[in-house]
């Protein structure tokens, strides 16, 4: 169980079946990706937008901004405009 503040505490609780489907999806992509990206078709996104959207807290908000910044600005995000990038998405 995550471990912080009382209100994020309780949106873990009232959602962690979310969290948990998630970070098996997660795990299960990262194991499945390989360290080569030279000749990659599909990037995987580490990145729970949803979750951070959901607690709506300053930091969460913050820490999205950075986050979508640093995407967009990726020369691999820019090469096809983003459409050969996933991330997963839940709640």
């Amino acid at each position: 169980a995550y471990r912080g503040d009382a209100r994020r505490e309780k949106f873990y609780m009232a959602s962690e079946w979310a969290v948990e489907m998630l970070r098996a999806l997660h795990t299960k992509v990262l194991s499945s990706i390989q360290n080569d990206a030279t000749d990659d078709t599909l990037f995987y996104i580490p990145a729970f937008f949803s979750l951070l959207i959901a607690l709506h807290d300053r930091a969460s908000l913050e820490c999205l901004a950075v986050t979508a910044s640093a995407v967009v600005a990726h020369q691999s995000f820019r090469r096809n405009a983003g459409y050969d990038h996933f991330y997963l998405h839940g709640l």
